[in-house]
């Protein structure tokens, strides 16, 4: 008997439907449950079985019915519960899910110098406070100022005097540059397995009911397909990639590594990302000393036909395709596809080989075995979907008065006319009894929740008691970048933009009156001025008050060859002038 049903159930798999199937021998198990409360009997049959990606799992059940309980009869009533129905579950392959925990964009920098030099003895219109700034099609401008460069070239010059060169250093958007991402990610993936399940009447081929393509957490012992279907499913966790930044353009999906990335609060010259920009499309001014620093010059003439090599360090110098980095495909020889989603603020990784899955489905149909259990119950709930700022996906959800088993399903808003997606999330919940006036439950979410959705619940055992309500969906923004303090000029009023200034250096060079003849410009140089003559003064008062107590001192000491008269009366008439 075994054997015949073995034979019909191959024969009913493999004509009709042969070139659907590519799996047919599953192991199956049936136990029944019986409700304490309301003597209601729910029957499952468990199927399990292991397949690989590409594999579909083919088996036959006379109805999902249970004749001694109410369930979901979705499937039931389109074939009267009178016919054999076929089963194919379809495993089309497995991802991982990668939450983009942060990000900013920026540009590819273009930068240029105009630079003049000052010999000694000259004009001095090279110094410390000359601007150089003036209008060019680069967004930033730096002036810097070296005193240390050869004088060679210059008509006269002692072998120890040095030039002065002045610098305007031009930093802006490269005008062929696209707007890049750079996404940090962490070596937490949620491994997700994408099935298809179809029911057919296994008579006349016809569908009976198609599930579309849905994903199935790996490792998730919550997943319900729906009332009369629950699905688990098992496996080895794919490889992770790497913690750290990675990057591609604001529009496309493909994904880059293999590149020194700044971080979120990091400018150095020296990596990718260090041109900022902010998500309103201003260009963040990169602070004045990695700009600064990153430039180096060295004079080979001065005068005449001024003559000097420029070196920048900032990364992609010279040819930026050669700075690139690789494709993520190419750098893990076993990931076979990587897709970033901006708006989702996700990346999904494909892994290159198979992987087998074990798959476990209940199914409620009739079998012998009973079990006692309670019933299940919800009043109501309220719930919102939230995005943190590390892009974790989760949902909130809060139920009234609920006990026992609970089957939820999230649908997506799609569209101004509120229309949802034929995507569906399903999920389960379960709540201890007694019950409890409120509890509040957290599940993850895939990444195709993102923005309001459709939440549904309903108790195991009262499938008709469904709760239904629109969920907000509240997303916090990543965190942003923060701009270090930067010089600033000692002089505002007379210097450019961005110099390379050390007020403490220039205070010393302000004390020396020839620096006066110019005239004041700034605090700093009127502050120096008054405290030299302060000190001036102070001199003099000091040399005049040493002079006077010396003179007194002498005026004080007896002679020799003087009697003691003489000697008191000297001393009186000093006293009224003494002034030490």
């Amino acid at each position: 008997m075994v054997v015949l049903r073995a034979v019909l159930l191959w024969a009913s798999i493999s004509g009709i439907h042969g070139n659907r199937c590519t799996k047919t021998l599953p192991t199956t198990g049936h136990v029944r449950y019986s409700s304490r409360e309301s003597a209601q009997a729910l029957v499952e049959t468990f199927i399990q079985s292991s397949i690989k990606p590409g594999e579909t799992l083919c088996f036959t059940l006379h109805d999902v019915t249970n004749d001694d309980a109410t369930s979901d009869a979705s499937i039931s009533m389109a074939t009267n519960g009178s016919v054999p129905l076929l089963w194919q579950l379809t495993y089309e392959g497995i991802e991982m899910e990668y939450g983009v925990k942060n990000r900013y964009s920026f540009y590819r920098p273009k930068y240029e110098s105009k630079c003049i030099c000052d010999c000694p003895q000259y004009g001095d219109y090279c110094n410390s406070k000359t601007n150089r700034c003036t209008e060019h099609e680069l967004d930033f401008c730096y002036n810097t100022y070296r005193s240390d460069q050869t004088a060679h070239g210059c008509l006269a010059y002692w072998n120890s005097e040095e030039s002065e060169v002045c610098c305007a250093l031009y930093v802006g958007k490269h005008p062929e540059s696209p707007k890049y991402d750079a996404v940090y990610l962490s070596s937490d993936g949620k491994p997700i397995v994408k099935l298809a399940l179809k029911v057919y009447d296994s008579r006349t081929d016809e569908v009976v009911y198609s599930y579309p393509t849905f994903t199935v957490a790996l490792n998730d012992r919550t997943h319900r397909a729906q009332h009369s279907v629950r699905m688990e499913v098992t496996g080895d966790t794919p490889t992770q990639i790497d913690s750290g930044y990675y990057y591609a353009t604001s529009e496309g999906t493909q994904l880059y590594t293999d590149v020194s990335i700044n971080g979120l609060n990091e400018f150095d010259p020296r990596k990718m990302g260090w041109l900022k920009v902010r998500d309103d499309g201003t260009v963040e001014r990169p602070p004045e000393r990695t700009v600064l620093d990153a430039f180096h010059l060295k004079t080979h003439k001065c005068h005449n036909k001024f003559d000097y090599t420029e070196t920048w360090q900032i990364y992609g110098e010279g040819d930026w395709k050669h700075y690139s980095g690789s494709r993520v495909e190419n750098f893990y020889g076993w990931v076979r596809r990587v897709s970033y989603y901006p708006q989702r603020r996700s990346v999904t990784v494909v892994p290159r080989y198979d992987r087998l899955v074990t798959v476990k489905i209940g199914i409620n149909t009739t079998t012998n075995v009973l079990f006692f259990y309670h019933d299940s119950d919800l009043i109501d709930f309220t719930a919102e979907v939230r995005v943190d700022k590390h892009s974790n996906r989760f949902a909130n959800i809060t139920l009234v008065a609920a006990v026992g088993s609970l089957v939820g399903s999230i649908t997506p808003y799609y569209g101004a006319d509120g229309a949802s997606s034929a995507t569906v999330h399903r999920f389960e919940l379960h709540v201890d009894s007694p019950p409890a006036a409120n509890t509040i439950k957290r599940i993850s979410l895939p990444k195709t929740i993102n923005g309001t959705s459709r939440m549904c619940l309903s108790p195991l055992s009262k499938p008709n008691n469904e709760v239904c309500k629109t969920v907000p969906f509240i997303q916090e923004a990543l965190q942003d970048f923060f701009v270090p303090p930067t010089w600033r000029p000692g002089n505002p009023g007379s210097a450019g933009p961005g110099f390379n200034f050390n007020w403490l250096f220039d205070f010393f060079g302000f004390l020396n009156p020839a620096e006066w003849f110019d005239g004041i410009q700034g605090w700093l140089e009127l502050f120096a001025m008054l405290l030299d003559i302060a000190l001036f003064i102070a001199g003099i008062f000091l040399f005049i008050k040493v002079c006077t107590c010396f003179n007194v001192f002498t005026t004080k000491a007896p002679k020799w060859d003087e009697g003691v008269e003489m000697s008191v009366l000297r001393r009186r008439k000093a006293e009224p002038g003494d002034v030490c």
